[in-house]
This record gives C-alpha cells, structure tokens and sequence, in this order.
C-alpha cells in the first residue's frame, strides 16, 4: 500500500507526464463578402465550445452557399474541431475530410484546405497524413502562420521538441493565435528547464485568450506549477479558474484532485483527509464524465484506489484507461508511454478475481467502506495511506 508521500510523488509524476495539447484548427478569413456576415457568429459559438452551434451554423452556411470553398473549409474545421473535444472523431473528422477532398478536387492548390485536411487527420490520431498534408500547405501558403502553428504542436504530439519550438517561433513571427502560441512556447520551455519562461508564457497566454478553452490550458498550466512549489491554495484557485472559463474542461477537475491530495499530510485531521480522498475521486470521475477519454484522470483514480486497498476498483479504472488511451488525443507520444507503464504495472499489482467489477465512484467507496467501527475500512484505510 502506498504511503502518502509515495501517492503524492505519484500525483507529481503523472502531471508532469500529462503534457496535454488542446489545438485548435483556426479560421482564416477566407469568406468572401457574400458569406462574411455568418463569420462572427460562428466564430463565436467555435471560441466559447459551442460546437454543435457552430457545426450548425456552419452547415447552414455551407449549404446556402455550395459553391464557396471557404463555407466548405469553415464547416470541415468546425467538424474536426468538435470531433476534438466531444469525442466524435470518428465521424466529424471522417466528414470533415470528404469535404475537404471536394474542395481539392476543384482546387489541388488551396493551401488552407490541406491545412484542415491535417488537422482532421491529426484529431484521427493519424500523425503522418496530417504532417503530410501540412508540408504541403506550408510549401502553398502566401500566409503560412497558423500552418507553423499546426506543424508545431503536431510534433510536440510526437515528441519532437525542437522543431516545435522552432515552428512555435514562426507563427509567433506571424502574429497569429498569440494565445494559442504562448501556450505552446510555455510547454516546451518547461520541458527545457526554463520555468521562469515557461511561467511567462502561460500568463501570457491567460490575459490574452480568447478561446475559453486556451484560457482553461493556460489557468490549468499555471496551477501545475503552482503545486511543483507546494503552493497549494495558488495552485487550487488556478484550477478553479480553469474551470470557471470552461466548464467542459476535464483537466481542471484533474488538477483540483491533485491539489487535493498533495494539500494534506500527517498534520491534517483525520476527517480532512478522508474527505479529501473523497473529494478528489468525485472531481476524477467528473473528469470522465466531461471527457471519457481523459486517461490521466483514471489513471491518478487507479493511484488513489490502490492507496485505500480498494483493487477492484483499481484494476477496472486501469483496465479502462489502458482501453482509452490510443484515443486520448491530449498526449504525447512520451506521455502516452509513461502512462502505459503505470497502468500496466497498476494492473499487475491489482489482480482482480470477483467476476463483476463495481463501477467506480466516490458514493460506493463510501458505502463499501462504511461496515463497523464507525468509519469503517473506507477512513481505516484512508488513515493508511497518509501515514509516513
């Protein structure tokens, strides 16, 4: 069983593992006086995650206007863009490319639509196609800023640090998504060691978003390096932050479980830390409600569920992060293997034999918990995990 020093060391890890990418294929201005009055509204809806409002509005404009190849490219991006983050890739990227390859079948030289043609391949998880389609609208685009911003954080996807800075750099060059950028240059400057930089960045980020979503990343960033330092109740109001500016976002849930966790110690009244084991399964599994796909968030369940002695219910939330993780386009390909380490030594480690595994949540531990003694195996155990 761990020892709460070990959780908490834990806790630190799998953040620092979790580089999370949130992307966002942007619009260019690329309708043309008739269809312009749409823009703003769809533009909107796609800034505050309104999705299935802009994929709406999009469409309408789409279909009133066929013919217009950037209606097309404003409805296939808002189609990636919401298989994104709603977990419907498998259809909204599907036809966000059919459309696309309309558009390029009357026009094989419109770099904006290879731009989003890679961006749909990418939320695929389809890495080469989408780094191949983005050489080839960088090597057409007159304007090619949001291109080096794609290709930037396609190859922090991959692990390749260098050339996403590098790319970072140019679209920052170019003035494009200052947010967006910031971000990205925060992630890599704190992979290099340069936290004062990468502290900077994701202030930057913060004050100057206008996606809710880059506001939530940025807030979430900072809370992570609020807890590096044991700053908690800093590293707390930034994740509150996070999730007062998008309420869909899964990692702010995440990042308050942590705070939770690492807050308290062998000084905190025994109450206190039950209730924060409690607490902090019950934002864990409202992370998996926002994003099913959210492999961190039941991965650091699975940690805490070893820690109370509950491996049952470990050994089902590792089983389904090891399910989701291939789909988990937040990851990197380093994150992505360091997590897979974790999860198949958690579930080595919690054998389960019983032929149904209880479906996890902070209610049934509760009650599995609740047998004599008053507080029963569940605050027992708790009393367990935080000794040391």
């Amino acid at each position: 069983m761990n020892t709460h020093k070990e959780l908490k060391i834990l806790a630190w890890l799998v953040v620092v593992a979790a580089v999370v990418l949130g992307g966002y294929a942007l619009y260019t201005h690329f309708f043309n006086a008739e269809t312009t009055e749409y823009t703003d509204s769809i533009q909107y809806a796609y800034n505050a995650n309104q999705f299935d409002t802009a994929v709406a509005d999009a469409r309408t404009t789409y279909e009133q206007n066929p013919d217009d190849a950037g209606a097309a490219l404003i409805l296939a991006t808002t189609l990636a863009q919401r298989g994104k983050y709603k977990n419907t890739a498998p259809i909204d990227a599907v036809e966000a490319i059919r459309i696309v390859e309309r558009v390029l079948a009357q026009d094989d030289e419109n770099a904006e639509a290879y731009r989003v043609l890679g961006y749909a391949h990418e939320t695929l998880g389809e890495y080469a196609q989408a780094q191949a389609q983005y050489e080839t609208a960088l090597s057409l685009a007159k304007s090619p800023g949001l291109v080096h911003l794609d290709i930037a954080r396609l190859n922090e996807t991959l692990g390749n640090g260098d050339i996403a800075y590098a790319h970072y750099l140019e679209a920052a060059a170019a003035g494009v998504d200052y947010g967006r950028v910031q971000l990205g240059i925060g992630r890599i400057s704190i992979q290099q060691g340069d936290v004062v930089g990468g502290e900077e960045a994701f202030r930057n980020a913060y004050r100057s978003a206008q996606s809710i979503r880059v506001k939530a990343e940025a807030a979430y960033e900072l809370g992570l390096l609020m807890l590096a330092r044991e700053e908690y109740q800093a590293a707390q109001e930034f994740m509150q932050q996070a999730i007062d500016a998008d309420s869909s976002y899964a990692l702010g849930h995440v990042g308050i479980a942590k705070v939770l966790i690492e807050g308290v110690d062998t000084d905190t009244p025994e109450t206190e830390r039950t209730n924060a084991v409690v607490s902090a399964l019950t934002h864990l599994e409202q992370a998996v409600v926002l994003n099913e796909n959210q492999t961190i968030a039941y991965v650091f369940q699975g940690r805490i569920l070893e820690g109370v002695g509950d491996t049952t219910n470990a050994h089902y939330v590792y089983q389904r992060a090891a399910e989701v993780i291939d789909l988990d386009t937040s990851l990197t390909a380093e994150s992505k293997a360091e997590l897979r380490a974790i999860i198949e030594a958690g579930l080595q480690s919690n054998p389960v034999t019983e032929a149904t595994l209880m479906r996890v949540s902070s209610r049934n531990l509760v009650a599995a918990g609740g047998g004599g003694g008053g507080g029963g195996c569940f605050i027992a155990d708790t009393q367990v995990l935080l000794e040391g």
